[in-house]
């Protein structure tokens, strides 16, 4: 792993843990009521993302990916920063 993909999973991470709950409390009580909201759009879309960006990041080699891999931490990122701001307002 380089610096750069060592500060895109920390921030990511922190991300996912802090600022999604809300999203994730959201979609779970959406699921409970039998409905499906924006919260379980945003909560399945950027955990996938995210964990596919992780699994990526320390199994690349193992699925043939010698060389350059994409990681795609700061989407994650932004749609859920996009999305909080979008709700602030």
């Amino acid at each position: 792993m380089d610096d750069a993909a060592n500060v895109a999973i920390c921030s990511a991470s922190i991300v996912q843990l802090w600022l999604a709950i809300p999203f994730y409390k959201g979609a779970i009580g959406s699921i409970r009521g039998g409905l499906a909201n924006m919260d379980v759009l945003v909560s399945t879309g950027t955990l996938a993302i995210y964990l596919y960006s992780v699994f990526m990041l320390f199994y690349h080699q193992s699925m043939g990916h010698d060389g350059a891999f994409h990681v795609y931490f700061e989407a994650s990122v932004m749609v859920i920063g996009f999305v909080s701001l979008w709700e602030i307002s």
